[in-house]
Order: C-alpha cells, then sequence, then structure tokens
C-alpha cells in the first residue's frame, strides 16, 4: 500500500506554528519570573537597611539577608533571566523567518525551494535555543556541584 502524499509545505508551516508558539509561550513565562523573581529579590533587600534603621532585632536583619541569599542562590540555579532571553531571541528569529519566507524575501527570493530552506533555518533555530537551554542547565548543575565539594 502507498504511503498518502505528504503536503510539505504543511508540515513545514505546523512545524513553524508549533515551534513560534511554544517560543513565546515559553519566554513570557520566563520573563514574567525573573521580573517578579527580581523586584521580590529587591525589595526585600531593600527591607533590611530600613529594618537596621528601625532597630528590629538581630534575627529579622540576619532572615532578610538570608533569604537574599537564597533569592541569589535560585536565580544562579534557574537561569531563568537567561532562558527568557534565550527564548525571546528565538521567538524573534521565528517571527523574522516567517515574515521573509512569507514574501518571499531576503534569501528566499533567490532559492529555487525556499519551503526547504525555511523548514532548515526553524530547525537551525531549534537547535541553537535547545542548546543554549540545555547549556544553561549544565552550568548551572555544575555550579551547584561545585559550590556542594566546597
Amino acid at each position: 500500500m502507498a504511503e498518502p502524499e505528504v503536503n510539505r509545505v504543511q508540515v513545514v508551516r505546523e512545524h513553524a506554528e508549533d515551534f513560534s508558539r511554544w517560543a513565546e509561550v515559553v519566554s513570557g513565562r520566563e520573563r514574567r519570573r525573573f521580573i517578579r523573581f527580581k523586584m521580590l529579590q529587591l525589595l526585600v533587600g531593600a527591607a533590611i537597611p530600613v529594618a537596621a534603621a528601625a532597630q528590629a532585632s538581630n534575627i529579622v536583619v540576619a532572615v532578610l539577608g538570608a533569604v537574599v541569599i537564597v533569592f541569589q542562590g535560585a536565580d544562579q540555579l534557574f537561569q531563568w533571566g537567561r532562558r527568557y532571553m534565550a527564548t525571546a531571541e528565538a521567538a524573534e528569529g521565528m517571527r523574522r523567518e516567517k515574515t521573509l519566507w512569507l514574501t518571499r524575501a531576503g534569501a528566499y527570493g533567490g532559492t529555487e525551494d525556499p519551503d526547504r530552506l525555511f523548514a532548515e533555518r526553524v530547525a537551525d533555530i531549534e537547535s541553537r535555543t535547545s542548546g543554549q537551554l540545555i547549556e544553561l542547565t549544565r552550568k548551572a548543575l555544575e555550579e551547584e556541584e561545585e559550590e556542594r565539594r566546597k
């Protein structure tokens, strides 16, 4: 039995849309996490001198300081800012490539097979993004392991 004919353009378009949606969702989520986390870190950090000036107990000042240190460790571990940048870059790259592909502008206007070029570029953006996210995780785990050895 023969395999049904696959609409290659439709496959490329659907895959690009899926990845583009994923990059947009993850980028937005990581951005919100990063901003909320940094704002909370700034507020707690700013509360330390206020608590000291208000002559709060040493335990209150110490706990606030410890919370700032925990926040910094979590930031290093989860890499929300860097994850946001990597996924935002992917989302922007996908918007750019899709626009060029649909309008047959740039390199897409000078090729015999713009659909294949688009598929290759989408795969390149995906691969680069995955590599960046894996590298961030690897570095965070290595730093954590290094801290445990100390």
